[in-house]
């Protein structure tokens, strides 16, 4: 979900960014799952309806882009200075920034495979 930085005194970065994306979708297929069929619903679930919560809560989850990939857009970028000047006017600001917004989210879906 997040990027990582392989430094540059790496003798070979392809091929330690191969190994590292290869142990994170193993720790995605077998490592997560296991723990959480394992360990939070069967171990540290309290009874089936804990268990049941956790399935709610997981398959409902979602990730902040605005907060953890475009932050420097969004969060430290327009939100920080309406923050510092008190500036309370959010549709002004927004209408300003909806441009980067939506070339950041383009460039995204084209990079997914999801633009149209």
């Amino acid at each position: 979900c997040f990027p990582f930085i392989i430094p540059v005194t790496v003798p070979d970065p392809e091929k330690t960014g191969a190994v590292i994306e290869a142990m994170a979708c193993e720790t995605l297929n077998d490592v997560i799952p296991a723990y959480y069929d394992v360990s939070l619903k069967t171990k540290y679930a309290r009874d089936d309806e804990s268990a049941e919560m956790l399935d709610i809560i997981f398959s409902h989850r979602v990730c902040d882009l605005g907060d953890s990939i475009w932050c420097s857009i969004l969060r430290d970028g327009i939100f920080v200075k309406m923050f510092q000047k008190n500036d309370r006017n959010l549709t002004s600001n927004m209408e300003k920034v909806e441009p980067v917004i939506t070339k950041a989210i383009d460039k995204a879906l084209t990079a997914l495979g999801l633009a149209e």
